[in-house]
């Protein structure tokens, strides 16, 4: 049986992303693993999936990689397959466009055993082809999370957004033994297209299990061009609809003895954040094409839905600057025509930057 599962889910990414991603495991300083690699259905037309193909076949002949296929049905699918046929005694999940660095898993088992861990949380890298930096989820090397700690851990969890990729929410720093996972059959939750590492994470608090923290940064988070800028999307609407899912994590609050209204103000402030995000990626948005009157249309649909309403009523204003607090009153009191001069601010200032390059 191996020390470590390593689970790697793979859609048409890129070969050269994908080729270093597979060498940072296989060249890993603990050498008794199994990387396991999904491929979630890469479509033959992509002119990545050949290269990737050949290079798993490449690395048949060794032992440790197990290669398994399925029709095109999510990141989550694909990572429940992975953990059906995970046999180390830890399991940790790896994106194919990320990496490791060689210590990694020697570092992170011998941790969690010494700490006897069901769940090790630890730091990334965020990288872009220009810079490297250090995300670190805690100010310090916490050890073992108890007593205020522990309950600090849950409310960051509850309140960190999931527009963006955030160590105690991501799935990919954790370290996970298998046996905690297996034995309360903790699966990811399928048809959720945003925040299911979140809802997964959530779910396993809900078993009390014992989690340290190894302030060591292990993973390298690959940031691309088209992350770093404010890509345009209006899926606001269905990501509240799955959010809604985290007020039914009460279980949670009542097993670490929080007030039920302190969760709820958590997880309302959460919802704010998504909404402040809406405005950010689509509403006021210098790269959003859609007609004055489309956009507006799509805003009251959005903000009248009754979770939006809720959370603009209930979220804690003191996680909020001066300046997010008053777009946020204008979307409570649904004044699309004042936000838009937002957008018309930013794109003014966005023609000043282009000409002065």
């Amino acid at each position: 049986m191996p020390k470590v599962s390593i689970i790697t889910p793979s859609y048409n990414t890129p070969p050269d992303f994908f080729k270093q991603c597979i060498e940072s495991l296989l060249g890993q300083t603990l050498r008794d693993i199994e990387l396991i690699i999904i491929d979630d259905g890469s479509t033959s037309k992509d002119e990545t999936v050949a290269p990737c193909i050949q290079l798993c076949n490449s690395y048949a002949a060794d032992t440790r990689v197990k290669f398994l296929k399925q029709d095109h049905k999510g990141v989550s699918e694909a990572r429940n397959l992975g953990i059906q046929n995970a046999t180390g005694d830890y399991i940790v999940f790896l994106d194919s466009d990320d990496w490791f660095d060689t210590d990694t898993l020697e570092s992170l088992y011998n941790y969690a055993v010494a700490q006897n861990s069901d769940i090790t949380i630890f730091e990334n890298y965020r990288n872009t082809a220009t810079s490297e930096q250090n995300f670190k989820a805690f100010p310090k090397d916490i050890g073992h999370f108890e007593g205020e700690n522990l309950v600090e851990l849950i409310k960051n969890a509850v309140q960190t957004n999931p527009l963006h990729c955030g160590i105690i929410i991501g799935v990919c720093c954790k370290f996970y033994r298998a046996d905690f996972l297996k034995k309360n059959d903790l699966k990811f939750r399928s048809g959720i297209s945003l925040g299911e590492d979140r809802m997964f994470f959530l779910n396993a608090l809900c078993k009390r299990p014992r989690i340290s923290y190894l302030a060591r940064p292990f993973y390298h988070y690959r940031e691309s061009e088209s992350s770093l800028s404010q890509a345009v999307r209006k899926d606001f609407g269905s990501i509240l609809a799955n959010s809604e899912l985290y007020l039914q994590q009460l279980p949670i609050a009542e097993a670490y003895g929080i007030p039920t209204e302190t969760y709820t103000s958590w997880v309302y402030t959460d919802f704010a954040r998504i909404i402040w995000a809406s405005l950010i990626q689509y509403y006021i948005n210098p790269q959003n094409r859609d007609s004055y009157f489309a956009t507006r249309k799509n805003f009251l649909e959005f903000i009248n839905l009754d979770v939006c309403q809720k959370a603009l009523r209930r979220f804690n204003r003191e996680c909020f600057s001066k300046k997010d607090l008053l777009k946020l009153s204008l979307c409570q009191a649904r004044l699309f025509s004042v936000l838009y001069l937002f957008k018309i601010k930013l794109s003014i200032q966005r023609r000043i930057l282009c000409r002065h390059k």
